[in-house]
């Protein structure tokens, strides 16, 4: 299997699509639930849901001590999809798709470059973007059945991969 990677950059003022976007998730998030919230949505922040029954066109999410009665429940406990779990909803699997990351920190803080960088390599791709106060993630995307071993879960496996990018490895010059 070859190390070798490729990798493309393209501006988006040069894409026939319009505009990309980044932006920071969690505030993107607090927005969209301050807007449900102000449209009557019950948000419940770090309170499992313990018990769910529907009855006809309702869910009863039992929350703490306190039953609600909804017409729509929205499961936003990510991966883990518990509310969708104590709804019976059973996990369909297609693949077995890993993301290994870290986040570089600018030790100058002059990491300005806004694009999303995808690199692709024999085994997977890779990903890095700038995130909000400087900081960059990283990302190999590969399947799980493609990772050696246990090897994959150091970081020094993660450095030497890294390493052998074209393009991504040279946005973390000067980051931590």
């Amino acid at each position: 299997m070859s190390s070798e990677c490729s990798g493309a950059q393209k501006d988006f003022i040069f894409n026939p699509h319009g505009n990309a976007w980044q932006l920071d998730r969690a505030a993107f998030e607090g927005m969209l639930a301050l807007a449900a919230e102000k449209a009557g949505a019950v948000i419940c922040r770090g309170q499992a849901v313990e018990d769910l029954e529907r009855d006809g066109e309702k869910w009863h999410p039992r929350v703490g001590t306190e039953i609600i009665a909804a017409k729509w429940l929205i499961d936003a406990t990510g991966r883990r999809a518990m509310v969708a779990r104590k709804a019976g909803v059973k996990r369909v699997i297609l693949d077995q798709l890993v993301a290994i990351f870290c986040v570089a920190t600018s030790a100058s803080g002059t990491d300005q470059d806004s694009r999303t960088f995808i690199e692709s390599c024999p085994d997977g791709w890779w990903y890095s973007a700038l995130m909000p106060r400087g900081r960059r993630t990283v990302s190999f995307q590969t399947d799980a059945d493609l990772l050696p071993g246990q090897d994959w879960r150091t970081s020094d496996w993660f450095a030497i991969r890294l390493g052998q990018t074209q393009h991504i490895s040279k946005l973390l010059d000067g980051h931590d």
